[in-house]
């Protein structure tokens, strides 16, 4: 009894290693609860643990305390969220770590590239009346650059669209859609699948523009949202936030607790 015990505890011991810090209470009948919790911020930016604050409960009819970590385990890494490609899609997904996007899997839309224009500056229309700004004005010092798919999707809109002109709309996972407008030529069609980084167009003025730029937005679930919640524009990076996904998007910083 003793000898299964230490093999018991010396396996625990292993496995925790690997894992963050986990709070165990076991009874008598053998069913076993995990409570994992994220102690330091350093396990979130180095992309290595998707925080999950669902405490699990594992049925009486594991086998052993061993198997119940494995199952805790192997849920943490289903619902690791690595790209917005509608193929890799995963049922159920409450929230999406920015951090934990695979560099292989977004790209900023245009490289060198500097914010001309901000999401909802209020702007002023050729008829003196006023408008807010429903995306981010981003441009280079070149004209006619190459315009690049933000993530994985596939190709729901590219043609002329009032006020917009040349315009493409790719559809990701989890409802997100990214819109890219005003460009003097179009690379790619309807139902095309894009990867992340792919050129799908070039800069321009199409539309109401009045210089050569993209017009760049973000949509959740039918709504704008700020490209800002996931994009750091001044380093073309991804923002290290954390995006709830309840019905509207809700973007929060880490932190150090959960």
């Amino acid at each position: 009894m003793k000898s299964s015990l230490l093999v018991i505890i010396s396996a625990l011991l292993l496995i925790s290693a690997s894992v963050p810090t986990a709070h165990r209470q076991a009874s008598m009948a053998g069913v076993t609860t995990w409570k994992p919790q994220v102690n330091t911020l350093g396990w979130m930016k180095n992309k290595s643990y998707m925080p999950d604050v669902v405490d699990t409960a594992v049925s009486e009819h594991a086998d052993s305390v061993l198997d119940s970590l494995a199952l805790v385990i192997s849920r943490r890494l289903d619902r690791m969220i690595t790209s917005l490609d509608p193929e890799d899609a995963k049922p159920s997904v409450s929230k999406i770590v920015l951090g934990n996007l695979s560099i292989d899997h977004w790209c900023y839309p245009l490289e060198g590239s500097y914010v001309t224009s901000p999401y909802n500056k209020l702007r002023e229309k050729d008829d003196s009346t006023f408008y807010h700004h429903t995306g981010v004005d981003i441009k280079t010092h070149i004209n006619h650059d190459s315009i690049h798919a933000a993530f994985d999707g596939v190709v729901v809109a590219s043609g002329v669209r009032s006020g917009y002109g040349n315009c493409i709309t790719i559809r990701h996972a989890y409802g997100f859609e990214t819109l890219y407008a005003h460009e003097s030529k179009l690379l790619v069609h309807v139902g095309q699948r894009v990867h992340a980084g792919d050129v799908i167009g070039l800069t321009g003025m199409t539309g109401h523009a009045t210089g050569d730029h993209l017009h760049f937005e973000l949509f959740f679930r039918g709504q704008r949202y700020d490209p800002s919640m996931i994009f750091d524009h001044k380093h073309h990076t991804l923002q290290p936030a954390v995006l709830y996904l309840s019905g509207r998007l809700v973007e929060r910083p880490y932190s150090r607790s959960v």
